[in-house]
């Protein structure tokens, strides 16, 4: 698979987690888990991209989405720094993937928490944020371990 096909792939998932995140469908409980950090992390992760196409990616998701659905672009954007501050961070990791993935997943999610309620830290809605983090850590590793399952079944195929 070319870079720009793998590129294009990975746009196509960020897009479709956008409107399934927007349409609240994986809703539990008043929580709804960011999976479009969630799939960020999962492309850091998994990816396995060099930064400049990485960057492409999350630029063009983020045009995409605010063209689409402009009252989410804040979120996006919060969420598109944070995805190029943990790509950039990665090499700092423990070196365990999935451990690497759950511990930036919680972070994450805290600090988009944070940084979206800036203004109002002390309406911070504390109790949604810890159902989300559990939700998004649960959900996230699912994903993840499914797609690592799948992608170790492909390689192993083709040897």
């Amino acid at each position: 698979m070319t870079v720009f096909s793998k590129s294009v792939f990975w746009l196509l998932v960020l897009l479709l987690l956008l409107f399934l995140q927007n349409s609240q469908l994986f809703s539990l409980g008043g929580a709804n888990p960011n999976l479009i950090l969630i799939g960020f992390l999962i492309l850091i992760s998994l990816g396995r991209f060099n930064f400049l196409p990485f960057l492409a990616i999350l630029a063009a998701f983020v045009l995409l989405a605010f063209i689409l659905m402009p009252f989410w672009f804040l979120e996006i954007l919060v969420l598109a720094v944070l995805a190029i501050l943990f790509n950039l961070l990665k090499k700092f990791s423990t070196g365990n993937e999935f451990a690497d993935f759950l511990i930036i997943l919680i972070i994450g999610t805290i600090l988009f928490y944070i940084i979206i309620y800036v203004p109002n830290i002390s309406v911070l809605p504390w109790r949604l944020a810890l159902k989300e983090i559990f939700y998004n850590v649960v959900l996230g590793a699912v994903i993840w371990l499914g797609l690592h399952l799948r992608i170790d079944k492909i390689s192993r195929q083709r040897l």
